[in-house]
């Protein structure tokens, strides 16, 4: 809960092309986040497509690619 609020007073101060990093150690763990993060009536409800879960090359992949963001399952 605590991280989710400092994401949210976050969000309003990022410049365009920032973003927020969250580190976990399992899948299970990124699953969760992106739920709390997205889904959870309690979370942010962020939209899906701002979260992006998998690896810093992936997301580099997916921004030369001019893809958008989106939970990876």
């Amino acid at each position: 809960m605590i991280g989710m609020l400092c994401i949210d007073d976050w969000l309003d101060e990022l410049a365009p092309g920032q973003s927020i990093l969250v580190l976990v150690p399992t899948v299970n763990y990124q699953q969760q986040w992106v739920s709390e993060l997205c889904l959870k009536p309690i979370g942010l409800r962020l939209p899906p497509h701002v979260v992006y879960a998998g690896t810093p090359s992936g997301l580099e992949a997916l921004r030369r690619r001019g893809g958008r963001c989106r939970p990876s399952s």
